[in-house]
Parts: C-alpha cells; structure tokens; sequence
C-alpha cells in the first residue's frame, strides 16, 4: 500500500528540503529511473548525464544514502512495433545504482513503482498530488527532465508544443489516463495544462503482449510555454533546463512587447480619433503614426509585434552564457536606498 501522507512515518516532513529531495528522486524514479524491489533484491537506478548524476547523488546524500559510482553503458536492442515493423537502436548513458532494501521500500511506500512500468497501475502518489506547491514543482519537474521533450524553436519566433509519452498495455492504460490526469491537476497550479492527449499504436513486448502509447501534449500558448519554462523546469537535466531559461526570457520579452503593444491599440482606439491625437500617442510610444491609425481604424485589440527580433537574434544579442541560461537584463534604475550603513 503506498503511503497518502509522510507525517509521523519517515524522519522529515514532505514540505522539508528532504522531502522535496524524496519528491525529485521519485519523480525521476517514475521517468529514466527504475526500482527493483523482490524479496531480498533491492537497487534504484538513476540513469541521466554524468554532471546530472552527481545532482541525484547529493540529493540521495540529502536522504542519508551514498550510492555507487556512475557507470557508462552501451546499448544495443531491436524494437518491434505493433504492426510487426522492427527497428534497431543503439546507443549509450550513465547510470547509477544504489543497492539499499531500506530506501528500495521507502519509495516503493511512498509510491513509487517497482520493476515494470508498461505493465504496472499506478498514479501519482497522494502525499504528492495533495502536497506543498513545492512538492509538486519537485516531482513534476523531475519527472519532465526524464520524460517531456526539451524545448525546440518552431519558426522563428515560436517553441514546439512539449509532449511526454508513456506505454502501456490493455490492463495498465486506464491508470496511465490517470496518471496524466493527475500531471494535468498539478500543471495547473503553475499556470499550464495538458492540452490534448492522443493514443499512438505502441510495440510488441518481448512476451508477445502489445502496449499502447499515450502522448500528451502540453498547452503551445506563449504564456503557459512561458510558465512551464520559467515555474516547472527540467531537474536532473541541467541543459534542457538552461534551454528552457532561455526559452522563458524570451518569451517574456515578447509577452511584455505585446502587452505593450495592446496597451497603445487600446490607448487609439479608445482616442478621439483626430489625426493630432493619434500621432501625439504613436510618437509618445515611439510607433509609426499610420500604424496606430490602422490599429484603430480596424478595431485591432492585440497587434502583432513584428518588429520583435526573432530567438536566434535575440540569443545572439541578449544571452550572456548559454550553458547556465543567462541573459543580460537592462538596469532601469538607480535609486538611493532608504536606510544606508
């Protein structure tokens, strides 16, 4: 029975920087992670870049645990879709284990599924689901930088819509609806959704069985690709996550141009509409005079902000180190503070 709430059962609280430390690794546990947990054998393996793990490895360290040194692995396998198509792939990645019954069952407690993932029902665990806002950041975040695409440019001046998938089989897809649900609840306390969820036809399992894909696709507006970026994150994926810092300045760059831009069209529209009185508001906000009249003369609420330079421009001019996904900010003002020392 996996536990609903943490109180008076593990040494901290779920709200505790250990239990926001619990929060991430099982997030990561339920993407690129795995729990084998069957009698006597018990180990969690933690597969992520080599700089990720030691991220994992000081949050298990958090926990009381110091698991083994990562190990890189090559890969090769075939996989056999459901309509019989085969497709080999290969590659390779780090991993770490740590070989505890003690932690293998406290995750297993708290919810975290062990052994199958594609066969196994399960959702997100309650004490997660109902938690502190920094709980579910912890967890959903995790879980993101295992599992939901990294954010990529469509165009010039938009982001592909994100999607995570997961693959089940006949008996275990109802919970896999229910764990994206239960994703769903949580990104909207950070100001995004899932928008759309399709099934795709999955493979055929080594046992002859077949799983289904499910794809959900989060909301592709700016403002929720805005609040995934800058709110939730990609934990335990330290170059996704700077993709997506630089990705949500971007975005909030161009956010506030349009809000500005809405602001003159309603400032036109809402005028007198003498010629004077629109080119005094153009010039005031520094826009073209015949562009403002049109705004107002076709009744537009939101222009476009066509003049906003497009990401790879803005990167080039704006971004002062890419790896850690930071930008330049301009200093507004200087002002005297009130108590000096």
């Amino acid at each position: 029975h996996a536990l609903e709430t943490l109180d008076d059962l593990v040494p901290f609280d779920a709200h505790s920087r250990e239990g926001v430390a619990a929060a991430r690794l099982a997030g990561h546990l339920f993407g690129d992670g795995t729990l084998e947990l069957d009698g006597q054998h018990a180990r969690l393996t933690f597969r992520a870049s080599k700089t990720d793990l030691e991220t994992v490895e000081a949050d298990l360290d958090r926990l009381g645990f110091d698991p083994e040194s990562p190990t890189y692995k090559e890969n090769e396998a075939q996989i056999v879709a459901a309509d019989g198509t085969a497709v080999d792939v290969a590659g390779g990645g780090y991993a770490m284990q740590l070989r505890s019954k003690p932690l293998a069952s406290l995750f297993a407690a708290l919810g975290v599924p062990a052994g199958d993932k594609t066969t196994s029902a399960f959702r997100v665990p309650e004490w997660i689901r109902n938690g502190h806002d920094a709980v579910k950041r912890a967890f959903v975040s995790a879980y993101f930088g295992a599992e939901l695409s990294t954010p990529k440019p469509r165009g010039a001046k938009l982001f592909e819509q994100p999607v995570f998938k997961i693959a089940k089989t006949d008996e275990a897809l109802e919970s896999g609806r229910q764990f994206i649900d239960d994703v769903d609840s949580m990104l909207e306390t950070f100001g995004t959704r899932v928008s759309n969820v399709r099934e795709d036809g999955g493979n055929k399992r080594a046992d002859g069985s077949e799983s289904t894909t499910l794809c959900a696709e989060l909301d592709a507006s700016q403002d929720a690709l805005r609040n995934l970026f800058s709110r939730i994150g990609y934990t335990y994926n330290a170059e996704a996550d700077s993709d997506a810092r630089l990705a949500a300045a971007y975005l909030s760059e161009k956010l506030a141009e349009l809000d500005r831009l809405a602001g003159i069209a309603t400032e036109a529209r809402t005028a007198d509409g003498e010629y004077g009185e629109l080119t005094e508001i153009a010039e005031k906000h520094g826009e073209d005079p015949e562009r403002v009249r049109r705004w107002r003369q076709d009744d537009v609420e939101q222009p476009r902000a066509n003049d906003f330079p497009d990401y790879e421009t803005w990167k080039a001019e704006r971004v002062a180190d890419a790896e850690e996904g930071l930008v330049w900010e301009e200093i507004e003002t200087i002002e005297d503070a009130e108590h000096k020392r």
